[in-house]
């Protein structure tokens, strides 16, 4: 073999492994379809798996690129996409059946996904409209598309539960280390207080994964 072969076949190897369509971020909608994001056809877009099985289908093309995915309780999903790479996500509703519609439409502001509530009517996302450096808490009702503000912050933080009764949201600051804060965003007030587990615990900062709100409160 010679000393160019070996190179030629990693290169060789490396197309073939960036060629390869990816599958990522599956989400169940409450009628059992699955919805995933998958690239091929060159930019992760929406693609859809029944409820009985059977083959998947695209139900978004887009130039730009999907960031995520989340399905809804009456088979529908709402995702985000940004544009030409900007970063500045706009989050869009996807129908069971049909064409998206867009949710929000500021191309100045950068929204963060967060998470939909209990009953399917509302989403929880940040965005940073009132000041660049700062993502606020931000409630959506599904279906009028009203949407308010129901919590100032400071710098970045995520939405990434509700509580069970979808009277209040989990609120995180974004970790710049492997810590974060943890807090209890009242809807009715935008009062904040450590989740039960801080108080508990009496930290002030917690390592959290994916932290979820169970039936005794966030």
């Amino acid at each position: 073999m010679s000393s160019d072969a070996a190179p030629a076949d990693a290169a060789a190897l490396l197309e073939r492994l960036l060629a390869t369509p990816a599958a990522s971020a599956p989400t169940h909608a409450g009628d059992g379809r699955l919805y995933f994001l998958h690239d091929a056809e060159g930019s992760a877009q929406v693609w859809e798996i029944p409820a009985g099985g059977g083959a998947p289908r695209p139900r978004t093309r887009h130039r730009d690129a999907v960031s995520h995915v989340a399905g809804l309780p009456d088979g529908g999903a709402v995702f985000g996409r940004d544009g030409a790479g900007d970063e500045r996500v706009q989050l869009h509703h996807l129908p069971p059946e049909g064409e998206a519609r867009a949710l929000t439409e500021a191309p100045e502001v950068i929204h963060g996904w967060g998470a939909v509530s209990p009953d399917g009517q509302r989403i929880a996302y940040t965005a940073n409209a009132r000041d660049p450096a700062h993502t606020d808490a931000w409630v959506m009702d599904l279906a009028t598309g009203q949407a308010r503000c129901v919590a100032e912050v400071e710098g970045p933080h995520e939405l990434p539960a509700w509580a069970p009764e979808g009277d209040a949201l989990l609120l995180a600051t974004a970790p710049r280390t492997f810590e974060s804060s943890l807090d209890r965003v009242a809807l009715a007030d935008g009062a904040r207080t450590p989740s039960p587990r801080m108080r508990a615990t009496g930290a002030t900062k917690c390592r959290a994964a994916r932290p979820v709100a169970a039936a005794s409160g966030c």
